[in-house]
């Protein structure tokens, strides 16, 4: 969904650009539309119904009603004052589109440290074999400055 509501903010910049700037960008954006056909749009909306967040549903659905008018009529939009003001509200429901979906996936947190014995154990310290396929090795004796286990290339 965030792929999609990317691609539709870059549309929208296209759309409303003046003519020069259309013309030296006509090609770029020709090979770069990266938007969904309609059919794939539809069903990537009806799943986004059926299975995201009521948050997530209602900023995706609000992104497009605010670029819906530019699709039908992107003259209406060219002038800088128009053009600014919808790119003004894309970018902040994007934004707070972004935010929902780093929230819900929790992308944002970090793992909590598991105590040990009386001692907090790094996932590094606890999964010697994560750390080794990065090609780096864990030294049980020593720790940095931030108390985290030492590792060193293998």
């Amino acid at each position: 969904m965030l792929a999609e509501a990317y691609a539709e903010r870059y549309w929208v910049t296209f759309a409303t650009s003046s003519d020069s700037a259309r013309e030296l960008m006509r090609e770029s954006f020709a090979a770069d539309d990266i938007r969904l056909p309609p059919l794939e749009r539809a069903r990537l909306s009806a799943s986004g119904s059926a299975f995201a967040s009521h948050k997530v549903s209602g900023l995706y659905d609000l992104l497009f009603a605010e670029a819906g008018p530019v699709t039908v009529n992107p003259a209406r939009f060219r002038s800088d004052e128009a053009r600014m003001r919808v790119m003004a509200r894309i970018a902040g429901i994007l934004g707070d589109l972004e935010a929902a979906i780093r929230d819900e996936l929790g992308a944002d947190q970090i793992p909590p440290k598991v105590r040990t014995f009386g001692r907090a154990v790094d996932s590094a310290e606890k999964h010697p074999g994560a750390v080794k396929s990065l090609g780096l090795d864990v030294k049980r004796a020593g720790r940095s400055r931030a108390g985290a286990p030492a590792c060193q290339a293998v």
